[in-house]
């Protein structure tokens, strides 16, 4: 494994990576990059192709990088790198937030705009960041609510649509 730097058209985009990075995902990664530096490589292998990190590259892309810092996975076979890949993103899912050490680890960000960090209105309300916080739980109550109702009735009629073809 080695760390080097690349220029960013030598590094391939690994054509069928499965996860979708999105415009907005793009950008608060280019924010925060900005802010922060550019602290997490890109994972290549042998052949410059991403293992982990589209989503940074396109970030790096957006702020003008001309070079980033790439580890090179020279030491996984070709079936590893594949795995891998997969791993990086799917692991990550199996994680959940504690509620009371995030708010906590929020809270004592005093000159830090939280929705850079990747929270939306609505998350740092129900966290309890927001002056609409009960607002939007009751709105998201409602909505849950209603979504409910529609889902059982729907339920219902499909039921009586399949008993009268019978």
């Amino acid at each position: 494994m080695k760390l080097v730097s690349k220029k960013i058209e030598e590094i391939k985009v690994y054509e069928n990576n499965p996860i979708v990075h999105t415009e907005e995902q793009i950008t608060k990664l280019a924010s925060l990059i900005k802010e922060y530096g550019f602290k997490q490589p890109i994972v290549i292998d042998k052949n410059n192709v991403i293992v982990a990190g589209h989503g940074r590259l396109e970030a790096c892309k957006k702020l003008k990088f001309e070079e980033i810092l790439c580890v090179i996975a020279d030491d996984l076979t070709e079936e590893q790198v594949k795995a891998y890949r997969v791993a990086d993103n799917k692991i990550k899912e199996l994680s959940y937030w504690d509620d009371d050490l995030l708010k906590l680890e929020l809270s004592k960000l005093e000159n830090t705009e939280l929705e850079t960090l990747g929270f939306d209105t609505l998350d740092l309300n129900i966290l309890g960041f927001g002056e609409e916080k009960e607002e939007q739980e009751k709105e998201y109550t409602e909505y849950e609510e209603e979504n409910e109702r529609k889902s059982t009735k729907l339920d219902i009629n499909n039921f009586n649509d399949f008993e009268h073809k019978c």
